[in-house]
């Protein structure tokens, strides 16, 4: 769905199936269709726990009405925990100006049919913050003042034009008065990227008044009014893109929080924190799974091996995400406003050899389809402003090979998408000139 592919969350829809009820099963598939990040984890982590040993979903406790999320036993009796799961996600994407911004961004980067590698940072109050004469705030004007106070700008529009003239040159830009303090680097690069960062304006003063706190606050009386005697557990897991790494004004960070709360409720055993972030130095800038184990003062209710089983062996149970969180945040917002497209993501690009080509299978259909104009099918698979796509079948063509093979090469880690092999033989008398056979005489 968003940061996982939709074959690899429907696999997990019909595994979940086997130990869930259809109650339990038919709420999972309406949410996740809503596109609700919460139980696309809640789905993964039950997945994943269910490798291990038996799960019980919404268990019932004679003192407790509410629903927790995961009773666990693990095969060898060796743990026994129950756990609750919350997922963070900060504000509204409709009120997130930094997620509106690179929306409006991209729009224009679309337009003027760019490519490359695109990062923004918008800072904020950081000297007045520091000397705790005012409040944190973002140094970014409203959406509705973009265009005349951003993009309308001539300097912007300079920075764009140098960009199209001349893709393979790196550009810079910025801006900054009493009310926008913004940073804009244009890198080239054969894949087209656009992320951004951002100073934090929700920085906190006490670690109480911190939003992690207080859903594991929330999570914590939920557990405790269950009555359970062994080891109680809170997943937390990352449903913003940056929730993980904030600091208050004191400078504590996510494991202050963790431990300042696990020490004022000594009965939680554990916190698991849970996130998909970009693989750090890697060109694709791919996603993966990152996940932290915080004892608590009740964790002799765990023993040894157990705790091993969190830190070194359940990482092992996750499937491969397709986008960070705070990509698959950006392509909600994106199909909120565009549901048509809630499929659309995840598709393959191209891949060309001496005499073969792969395509998306996803992208022919579209073109076969006319969802496509072929111009636009040929601009999609433009690189540094050559047509690879075009020149090499017309390569193909002038050498007179027509295609002799062609087969569907499924997605081996179950991207939403596969290829579509084709494979050109010798020159063909259909479309070459006749020619005298290459023999040994």
């Amino acid at each position: 769905m968003a940061i996982f592919s939709r074959r690899t969350l429907q696999r997990l829809i019909n595994e979940n199936d086997l130990f869930l009820t259809q109650d339990q099963s038919n709420n999972h598939v309406e949410k996740l269709n809503e596109g609700d990040l919460t139980f696309e984890w809640e789905l993964v982590l039950l997945n994943v726990f269910s490798k291990f040993g038996k799960i019980t979903h919404e268990p019932k406790f004679e003192k407790s009405r509410r629903e927790i999320d995961i009773l666990f036993s693990s095969k060898d009796d060796d743990l026994e925990f129950l756990a609750d799961v919350t997922c963070i996600k900060g504000k509204k994407d409709e009120d997130n100006l930094i997620i509106s911004f690179e929306q409006e961004l991209k729009k224009i980067i679309d337009q003027n049919k760019l490519s490359g590698c695109w990062h923004f940072r918008v800072g904020g109050n950081n000297h007045e913050v520091d000397f705790r004469k005012s409040k944190p705030k973002l140094k970014l004007v409203g959406k509705a003042e973009f265009e005349t106070k951003i993009f309308n700008l001539s300097e912007f529009k300079k920075f764009i034009e140098n960009v199209k003239n001349l893709p393979e040159n790196k550009y810079s830009y910025y801006l900054r008065n009493e009310e926008i303090d913004l940073s804009i680097n244009y890198e080239p690069r054969p894949y087209h990227q656009i992320y951004g960062s951002h100073f934090d304006d929700k920085t906190i003063i006490s670690t109480f008044q911190n939003s992690i706190y207080g859903s594991l606050s929330r999570k914590y009386e939920q557990l405790i009014e269950t009555g359970y005697e062994k080891a109680l557990g809170i997943i937390l897991c990352d449903g913003f893109g940056d929730s993980f790494r904030r600091k208050d004004l004191l400078h504590f960070g996510l494991t202050d929080v963790i431990y300042n709360f696990l020490f004022n409720h000594k009965e939680i055993s554990f916190i698991l924190t849970v996130n998909a972030k970009e693989k750090p130095y890697s060109f694709d800038r791919e996603p993966i799974i990152l996940i932290d184990f915080y004892e608590g003062e009740s964790i002799d209710k765990i023993n040894n091996k157990a705790i091993n089983f969190f830190k070194n062996d359940l990482i092992k149970g996750f499937p491969k995400p397709i986008r960070s969180v705070w990509q698959a945040r950006n392509f909600l917002a994106h199909v909120k406003k565009n549901p048509q497209e809630i499929f659309g993501g995840g598709h393959f690009g191209f891949s060309i050899s001496d005499s073969e080509i792969k395509i998306s299978s996803r992208t022919l259909l579209d073109l076969l389809l006319g969802n496509i104009p072929q111009k636009q099918f040929l601009k999609f698979y433009e690189m540094n402003d050559k047509d690879y796509v075009y020149d090499f079948l017309l390569k193909e063509l002038k050498e007179g090979r027509l295609i002799s093979e062609s087969s569907i090469e499924k997605s081996i880690d179950e991207k939403d998408d596969d290829w579509i092999v084709f494979k050109f033989g010798e020159p063909d008398a259909a479309i070459s000139p006749f020619r005298v056979p290459n023999s040994n005489k």
